[in-house]
């Protein structure tokens, strides 16, 4: 619907593929743990991965016979606002540790993923919180910025990332509206385009980011990696 790219699904081994297709369905339908009978009777379940390229609402048309359904799926982005320029939902605030990429994908636009290691499951490699900055001018990461173990906390209108609670900052944004003062370590930007903070990605690894590339799907801000799209505050 307005999700970007396509969506794609994934049974056992197969290769992703936007049609699954189920040529016996009462042989090959699971039984759910823990459901009563009168739902198992009436339903039957396909266990597939469905990976998503972005946020948004996804459509998806199950045909059974001659019958045709429609299932709608909101895959939900949690924004926040820098400096006023609001890109999504109010913010929750946010302490995590767990694996972290930082990256600059070009001279005004850097992207911080974390996998996270304490929000009740293990590490698993997968893009749990995606942060997409966008600066008002160029900007240059100091050279001690590398990806790896980190500590990060988010609170709508700064984010800090460390390599752990309390130790020097590898990145820090913050808005010049912040009630509390400036953060010793952080970058100020007077007038910051914006800062996106995603959640609920599903099939997107941190590996995948080493594939990232310019979108041609609008202008400048606009990025993407193994088939999942980013889009950067304009």
């Amino acid at each position: 619907m307005d999700g970007v790219g396509s969506a794609t699904l994934v049974r056992g081994s197969d290769e992703p593929s936007d049609v699954l297709f189920v040529a016996n369905p009462s042989r090959e339908s699971a039984i759910p743990g823990g459901a009563p009978p009168d739902v198992t009777r009436s339903y039957m379940f396909f266990p597939s991965h469905v990976f998503y390229t972005s946020p948004g609402c996804w459509q998806f048309t199950v045909r059974v016979g001659h019958e045709e359904f429609h299932i709608v799926r909101e895959l939900k982005a949690l924004g926040a606002a820098v400096d006023g320029h609001p890109s999504g939902q109010s913010a929750e605030s946010l302490s995590r540790d767990g694996n972290v990429v930082i990256k600059m994908v070009d001279d005004r636009r850097v992207l911080i993923a974390v996998d996270t290691t304490n929000e009740g499951r293990p590490e698993d490699g997968q893009i749990d919180h995606l942060f997409l900055f966008t600066a008002s001018e160029s900007i240059q990461l100091p050279s001690n910025v590398n990806s790896g173990r980190g500590h990060l906390e988010f609170t709508g209108s700064t984010l800090l990332v460390q390599q752990r609670a309390g130790a020097h900052l590898l990145f820090a944004v913050q808005s010049t509206t912040e009630t509390s003062g400036p953060t010793p370590g952080a970058t100020r930007f007077e007038r910051s385009i914006g800062l996106s903070h995603y959640r609920g990605w599903w099939g997107f690894a941190l590996r995948d980011l080493e594939q990232i590339r310019q979108s041609t799907s609008c202008p400048n801000a606009c990025y993407e990696a193994a088939g999942h799209a980013l889009r950067f505050p304009a």
